[in-house]
């Protein structure tokens, strides 16, 4: 949870302020990397706080390449689409089935990125 203040002044002249203390909840977004995502990027899996519900993956492409760097740009293009051979998953669906990178996420959302070339 975050600590958020909400001010309201009052009507009559005083014009006196209050402090109403809210709690805005948190929500976590798992990132799983897998093959040679994870290989490149050496992690399993982070997770993404969010203090939003309506956030894009798109949104989330755009912290893990804050988080990521350089290295996020060997997989993704300018406009944030996967490069061929990466695939991306949300909640177990392909993520062009969900709506592209415009797919809303759900606040428990489970992202992953795979790459369809491996050794054999």
């Amino acid at each position: 949870m975050q600590d958020a203040s909400v001010l309201y002044f009052s009507t009559n002249m005083n014009y006196q302020l209050l402090r109403i203390s809210v709690k805005l909840s948190t929500s976590t977004i798992k990132i799983k990397l897998m093959g040679i995502i994870r290989d490149n990027w050496r992690k399993k899996s982070y997770n993404i706080d969010i203090s939003s519900n309506e956030i894009t993956l798109k949104t989330i492409l755009k912290m893990c390449q804050i988080e990521l760097g350089e290295k996020f740009w060997e997989f993704f293009d300018k406009d944030l689409s996967p490069k061929r051979g990466i695939i991306i998953i949300v909640d177990g669906v392909d993520y062009n089935a969900k709506g592209g990178l415009d797919t809303l996420l759900d606040p428990k959302s489970e992202i992953t990125f795979l790459s369809a070339i491996h050794g054999g």
